[in-house]
C-alpha cells in the first residue's frame, strides 16, 4: 500500500475546523472512501460516494483500475 502525503491548499483545505480533500488529492488517491455526499465535497468517481470505486467521473478521464 502506497502512503500518500498531504500539502496544505493543494491536496486539502481547512474548513470550519474540518479538512476537506480536494479533487486532485482524490483523484491521486485512487479508490473512494465510501463516505456519502455529506463527508465528501469533491468526490471524483462515478458512481460517487461508493466505496472502492476507481472508476473517474467521465469529465476527468479513465478508469483508475488500468494505470496499477
Amino acid at each position: 500500500m502506497k502512503k500518500l502525503t498531504f500539502e496544505k491548499d493543494i491536496d486539502y483545505y481547512l474548513e470550519n475546523g474540518k479538512i476537506i480533500y480536494t479533487e486532485q488529492y482524490l483523484k491521486r488517491r485512487g479508490t473512494c472512501c465510501g463516505s456519502g455526499d455529506k463527508a465528501c465535497r469533491h468526490c471524483v468517481f462515478d458512481p460517487t460516494h461508493t466505496k472502492g470505486n476507481k472508476n473517474l467521473r467521465e469529465d476527468l478521464g479513465k478508469d483508475l483500475t488500468d494505470s496499477e
